[in-house]
């Protein structure tokens, strides 16, 4: 089994990707590119192939060694239908699966798609609702006849997952798909134009429910305040969240250098934070706005700042509780340290910074201890 991400996309929806890649957003002190790769290799899938094109340089220096990067030369001027075509050579003999660059997942969607043995598979989330940007799909008696974005609500089965599973046959019949749109010019065509197509000539694309497997999409940014990341200690509940306590010292304000602990590190990208409301609500540490506590007052600072000079004191040490939510990292103790403590001493708006206690999850008494 190989894969196959694309990762080429100007990401125009998203301006503060200008200098970066949608790929190259952190999560968690990881890049989704990253996390991608740390996914399939866990399941195995080690033989990797990574479309690039906006911001190449930049994508395969955080691939290195980790994948085969492919350049599309035309990711300005054509869709994603011709990053695809430009993996045909590496993959039409073989099981691949298919990924997209801006999908921040759960590792089991993988499981979850490679349980089904059909030639090409398309993993469905059945959702409340349907909004007019969601990939929609039309299942009937076990197979989807019709994917796209303006399908009737009344008729939708779910939300396309963006990754798909093809043997050896369905790969093939999908690269003849996309090369017979390439001839006739359909360079800007959606892969579900393609999927249609396929469907259209007799073949069947068959549907794995992914639904209750955390997944979102990052397809926007906008704007936030502080209040979204900070909650009530009511809100910070065991089985949703991990606690963890840090003492700082700071000369700016509290609050503002608290919050900037908190997307530093559990969501930030490279270039700017992250301001997807969605993506905030359910990944970004919290500020326990409760839990603050002021220890002492310094006119010198405890450790040197590029940013703050001893003029700029008093100098305040406050201790204070961030809410990590489980999502963010599963059930991997490694992913939750290098998150909760990874890189902190980096921060610049700090002058002193230790983590002094952390609140594991309920749910992992026993799992952890077997």
């Amino acid at each position: 089994m190989k894969a196959l991400i694309t990762s080429a996309g100007l990401g125009s929806r998203i301006p503060e990707l200008k200098n970066t890649n949608k790929s190259l957003i952190k999560i968690g002190n990881k890049t989704l590119i990253s996390r991608a790769i740390d996914s399939l290799n866990s399941r195995g899938i080690n033989d990797i192939y990574v479309i690039t094109g906006h911001n190449a340089k930049k994508v395969e220096k955080e691939i290195t060694d980790r994948a085969t990067p492919i350049f599309n030369p035309f990711y300005k001027t054509s869709g994603i239908i011709v990053s695809m075509w430009l993996a045909k050579q590496f993959l039409e003999k073989e099981d691949f699966i298919f990924m997209t660059n801006d999908v921040l997942f759960d590792p089991r969607l993988i499981d979850r798609c490679l349980m089904s043995k059909k030639d090409i598979v398309i993993p469905i989330e059945r959702k409340e609702g349907y909004t007019k940007e969601d990939s929609k799909v039309i299942v009937r008696k076990g197979m989807i006849i019709k994917t796209g974005k303006n399908l009737p609500l009344s008729k939708t089965s779910g939300e396309f997952g963006h990754m798909a599973v093809f043997s050896k046959k369905g790969g093939q019949q999908l690269f003849n798909k996309i090369e017979s749109f390439i001839l006739e010019e359909k360079i800007n065509s959606y892969l579900m134009d393609v999927f249609n197509a396929l469907i259209e000539d007799g073949v069947h694309l068959y549907p794995v429910d992914i639904t209750g497997i955390p997944r979102i999409e990052i397809d926007y940014m906008k704007m936030t305040s502080e209040k979204d990341f900070i909650i009530g200690r009511k809100d910070a509940r065991p089985e949703k969240y991990v606690v963890v306590k840090y003492r700082f010292q700071t000369p700016g304000n509290f609050i503002n250098a608290a919050v900037d602990l908190s997307k530093e590190q559990s969501f930030s990208s490279i270039e700017d934070p992250i301001k997807e409301k969605e993506l905030i609500k359910r990944f970004a540490a919290k500020v326990i706005s409760d839990s603050v506590v002021e220890t002492n007052i310094k006119r010198i600072p405890d450790m040197p700042s590029y940013i703050y000079s001893q003029k700029d004191g008093p100098f305040i040490t406050r201790e204070v509780e961030l809410a990590f939510p489980i999502e963010l990292f599963g059930d991997s103790l490694v992913l939750l340290l290098d998150t909760v403590i990874g890189e902190v001493h980096n921060i610049a708006k700090f002058t002193g910074l230790k983590v002094l206690d952390i609140e594991f999850p309920r749910s992992w008494n026993k799992t952890k201890s077997a």
